[in-house]
């Protein structure tokens, strides 16, 4: 089994798994046999030494990841797009083989019992002996009307065309062969989403076509649509329910851009963050693995960056109600000032969830591997994330332990942090966090990279919902309650790092983070957004009112005590490696 989402879970975490069965009358010894996914190295796994008894069966997990004890494991992934998996003997001669491509979903392939050549079985059963299957899956139907986004109309008819017997849904869940019978155009006339399949004799059903169809909403962001049978989602082991980190589901992603685009994918859907995943609005992570229909090639951003594994359907959680503006503003602002920091770019949109209207959303960037790389124009393969700190026995790590225990004073010294620690990135989210008085910079919010291309680490930006809220500064990224902020003041003791920070802060604060540009900004991301939030509002039981509200907070945090600016250059003061001496010559009359 190579694309599994429901079978054999351990923690809602999902594996791929093979099983090696006995259908003989007699016992057969599993010493001495391997299993490999090389032709070139078929001793990879060596089987666990048994004793397999007439029609008993050994289920293997094959992970690279899974590290659990009293779970054999083959200790490699199975491909989801094309695969061989090889059963030798020690001598290194083929026993059997498999060849694995074109597996549906959640659907396994193997034999029935002792009859030659393989099934698809779309229920699959893991330890027990395999039944029903078909040798074959059905084409999915074709759509000859377009679904998409439809203003001032009555209705649209729908039709479709197949080979074999069509079966439809409008509510989202997976058609079977008691779904609704198609036998004519349908007349669709309200938002909905239509899901069929083919069905035929000796074939497994189909994959399924998935269409939105928008009516009549007058809508000015784009729109997406998200559709995953309601069991995987709302149900009682959905990810509604059960708030697993881990659990991820197969759904559809379409997104309707206002250039006409329609850009539609299978893909994986997960919860994303950690307060959202509790509150009725949640957000989520969409995967574009080669499991479902491969990576999302498409410049969804207009930033240039046209190839995606994941991205986010994000609902800030600035509080209730939210402004939308908080995280996506400082985002910006990175992005624009400081493209050495890792960033998310973003995208707003109107959610629909199975047809049904789920408010202003915001499609991001997803920080990865594959994100950093086609960013920055380097080999996914040579960049490693890390979540909250470095992570332990890391190249990051000696990095990160050598600033943090020698004095950055010593020319020698910062001479090496120049060499292993990207300073413009690190200037950056200094200066963004300090700026949004972000009182929620702890470990979780917080990404990093390493790069062997160049032997350095990167801080990223991630998560300031909280940002312009508090009016916090500089004490929030040179604090002491993590290593990365102790590892920003130690640098701070350097005086050309400190040179360097404070010349572009004072840069910027006479222009892209002046209070007259700061307020530009937000009104133009309140502009594009203002049409859209009273609907929003009312579907989560928040008053219209309230959203100008919160965007009246964001002008007030600017203008408080005399302006951003100066309550920024107050808290340097408070910074030991900076005194009133310094601060006068760098800032000047900023200061007053």
């Amino acid at each position: 089994m190579v694309y599994n989402a429901r079978h054999l879970g351990i923690d809602g975490v999902y594996y791929d798994w093979v099983e090696i069965s006995n259908p003989w009358d007699t016992p057969i010894s599993l010493q001495g046999y391997y299993l490999s996914d090389k032709d070139s190295d078929r001793l990879q796994y060596p089987l666990p030494g048994k004793l397999l008894n007439p029609r008993e069966s050994l289920v293997l997990y094959c992970s690279a990841d899974l590290i659990l004890s009293g779970r054999p494991n083959s200790g490699f992934g199975l491909d989801s797009v094309k695969e061989t998996l090889y059963l030798s003997r020690a001598d290194g001669s083929l026993a059997d083989y498999v060849s694995l491509h074109n597996i549906p979903i959640d659907c396994s392939f193997g034999r029935r019992g002792t009859e030659g050549g393989f099934y698809y079985f779309d229920t699959p059963s893991p330890a027990k002996p395999n039944s029903g299957g078909e040798r074959l899956v059905a084409a999915p139907p074709v759509a000859l009307t377009a679904d998409g986004v439809f203003d001032e109309v009555d209705t649209v008819a729908v039709e479709l065309q197949g080979d074999g017997e069509i079966r439809y849904t409008l509510d989202g869940s997976t058609p079977d062969r008691s779904s609704a019978l198609y036998e004519g155009p349908l007349s669709v006339t309200e938002t909905a989403v239509l899901r069929a399949v083919c069905l035929r004799d000796g074939y497994l059903p189909s994959a399924t076509l998935d269409l939105s169809y928008i009516l009549n909403e007058g809508h000015t962001l784009p729109v997406v649509s998200l559709i995953g049978d309601p069991e995987d989602i709302t149900g009682p082991t959905g990810l509604y329910q059960l708030y697993s980190y881990e659990l991820e589901r197969p759904g559809s992603f379409t997104l309707f851009a206002e250039n006409g685009d329609r850009v539609q994918l299978r893909c994986g859907v997960k919860l994303h963050g950690a307060t959202s995943r509790t509150r009725e609005k949640k957000s989520f992570r969409l995967k574009f693995e080669d499991r479902y229909e491969g990576p999302l090639d498409y410049d969804l951003f207009s930033n240039g960056v046209t190839h995606f594994r994941s991205i986010l359907l994000r609902m800030p959680q600035e509080g209730r109600p939210t402004s939308y503006i908080r995280d996506t503003l400082m985002h910006k602002l990175a992005m624009e000032n400081f493209p050495e920091l890792p960033a998310q770019d973003h995208r707003y949109a109107v959610l629909y969830l199975n047809g049904a209207y789920w408010g202003i959303y915001n499609l991001r960037e997803a920080h990865s591997e594959t994100h950093y790389a086609q960013h920055y124009g380097v080999d996914e393969t040579t960049v490693t994330e890390s979540k909250g700190s470095w992570g332990h026995n890391t190249p990051a790590e000696a990095v990160a332990d050598f600033i943090l225990t020698h004095d950055m004073r010593d020319a020698e010294n910062y001479a090496y942090a120049q060499e292993h620690l990207d300073l413009e990135s690190i200037i950056g989210w200094c200066i963004l966090e300090a700026y949004s008085g972000n009182f929620d910079a702890n470990s979780p919010n917080m990404r990093f990279y390493w790069t062997e291309a160049d032997q350095k680490l990167h801080y990223a930006l991630v998560d300031l919902d909280l940002g312009m809220f508090s009016y916090g500064g500089f004490e929030i990224p040179f604090s002491n309650d993590y290593e990365y902020q102790r590892l920003a003041a130690a640098l701070m003791e350097n005086e050309d790092f400190r040179g360097r920070l404070l010349g572009r802060l004072k840069e910027l604060l006479q222009g892209p983070l002046s209070e007259p540009e700061i307020h530009r900004q937000i009104d133009a991301l309140a502009q594009e957004l203002r049409p859209e939030t009273a609907r929003d509002m009312e579907r989560w039981r928040n008053r219209p009112h309230d959203w100008e509200s919160m965007v009246e907070t964001l002008h007030e945090f600017v203008d408080y005590g005399g302006g951003r600016t100066k309550m920024l250059l107050k808290s340097l003061k408070y910074l030991r490696t900076v005194n009133s001496k310094l601060l006068e010559e760098t800032f000047g009359d900023m200061l007053k």
